[in-house]
């Protein structure tokens, strides 16, 4: 039997590249079985205790192992280069509010996870800068939705339901950094 971490992994590594493929999926079968039975007993606050340590582990190994994950993230990008394109092209409207929350703790202020529809719905999707309907376009056009913080992440203010509201995006491009009623 393995002595240390690495004789272990060897081990296993050696365990697995000498099984059939029927061994395999009978091992995979096996291993689904017992997780699907212990996942549908847990209770919701367990779900969440186990999702918090999953989650907790995942940091930790990443801050452990932060240059190898980051290569790994290099060499998959090398090898699809049009992914992340495809991915933002089919996704914008969470990768927009995936950008503007990390802008936001990039730059050390406060925020919090919402989507630019549930502010646009609750803006009832007028422009609160103008006052003037926003019409639903896709691109770039001057009357299409945007997030407009109404005291700038740029200003040190936080990315907050409380702070942000719905304009035009030709309204909130020429509003820029500034505070406007």
């Amino acid at each position: 039997m393995a002595r240390n971490k690495a004789e272990k992994r060897e081990y296993d590594r050696r365990r697995r590249d000498a099984e059939t493929h029927e061994e395999r999926d009978l091992r995979l079968a096996r291993g689904m079985e017992i997780y699907r039975n212990r996942v549908s007993t847990e209770t919701p606050e367990e779900r969440a205790e186990r999702l918090k340590r999953n989650r907790e582990a995942q940091l930790r190994y990443r801050n452990r192992n932060l240059e190898f994950v980051r290569n790994i993230v290099k060499d998959w990008r090398r090898r699809n280069p049009d992914a992340d394109r495809v991915y933002r092209s089919e996704n914008k409207d969470y990768y927009r509010d995936h950008c503007r929350v990390r802008r936001a703790v990039k730059l050390g202020n406060e925020s919090e996870e919402f989507s630019s529809l549930e502010i646009y719905e609750r803006d009832s999707w007028v422009c609160k800068i103008c006052g003037e309907p926003v019409t639903l376009k896709n691109g770039k056009e001057p009357k299409s939705p945007s997030i407009d913080h109404i005291f700038p992440v740029s200003k040190g203010r936080s990315d907050t339901r409380e702070n942000v509201r719905l304009a035009h995006l030709g309204c909130n491009s020429a509003k820029g950094d500034r505070v406007v009623a």
